[in-house]
């Protein structure tokens, strides 16, 4: 039994040692990656000195750069640093703010003459625009439709089925419906061409 017990002790010993020398190493690569920072924001000042045109870029390099070290010794006039963001937020608020593009409008989509569209009972292709399991999501697509200009949309009870389909409308040729569901499709409704017998 002493035997195992000074295994144990020596286990726990190699685990304190372990997590202490992790706790060094992680120290020296912080402090090394603190010691690190100053000098990259010196390099970053040198680019600007050898510049060629200085006036442009010292308005967006400050004269002092506060680094990490600056922070943890406490170096920093925090009172300088708010007069600073001030006058940075005044230049902001006395500048206009860009034109911004405005958004193509999307594009109308006109109502067929009924010359086009078919009958119910005669074939041609149909623009399917959902089939729903509620009526409720199927009138509210048929709405959106009719707001768009499709007059003869309309909802089918599918055969043996509860499902409901929406139909923006039925039209001679397969070229024209491709045209009507690439309209809807543009207006954000998905939609596919089916031919109907």
């Amino acid at each position: 039994m002493g035997r195992l017990l000074r295994i144990a002790i020596y286990a726990f010993l190699i685990l304190i040692a372990y997590i202490w020398v992790t706790a060094m190493v992680a120290a020296y690569n912080k402090n090394k990656q603190m010691n690190d920072l100053p000098e990259v924001a010196q390099y970053s000042t040198a680019v600007v000195q050898d510049s060629t045109d200085v006036t442009a870029m010292e308005e967006e390099v400050p004269a002092e750069m506060i680094t990490n070290r600056d922070i943890i010794n406490g170096n920093i006039d925090y009172d300088e640093v708010d007069k600073k963001v001030k006058i940075i937020e005044e230049v902001k608020k006395n500048t206009p703010p860009p034109p911004t593009a405005k958004k193509p409008s999307p594009p109308k989509v006109t109502p067929q003459p009924m010359s086009t569209i078919k009958d119910n009972n005669d074939a041609g292709f149909g623009i399917i625009a959902g089939t729903f399991s509620d009526k409720s999501n199927a009138d509210n697509v048929l709405k959106l439709l009719k707001a768009k200009g499709f007059k003869s949309a309309k909802v089918n009870k599918l055969k043996d089925k509860s499902l409901f389909q929406v139909v923006a409308g039925i039209y001679q040729t397969r070229s024209l419906a491709e045209q009507k569901s690439n309209e809807l499709i543009s207006a954000k409704i998905d939609n596919f061409v089916k031919q109907v017998k």
